[in-house]
């Protein structure tokens, strides 16, 4: 697995420490790409109409493994 760029790993330390219950807790092309690592999953927290979603995000097992030795998961 690649590093993680500044704002990927803000955003992972963010997720840990509870504030994915904002509206957007960092940028979409950021979620993105740590949902496609495995990093963070994402769980609806409010169905709003229109198909629209609020959701909130948790860091995973290889997330929180990740953030404990802040280098590369293997």
């Amino acid at each position: 697995m690649k590093e993680l760029n500044n704002a990927e790993l803000d955003c992972l330390r963010k997720i840990a420490g509870g504030y994915s219950d904002v509206i957007s807790p960092c940028a979409d092309n950021v979620l993105n790409r740590l949902l496609s690592l495995g990093l963070i999953e994402q769980h609806p927290k409010i169905w709003l109409p229109l198909e629209m979603m609020r959701a909130t995000y948790h860091v995973t097992r290889i997330g929180r493994k990740y953030l404990d030795n802040e280098s590369p998961v293997r």
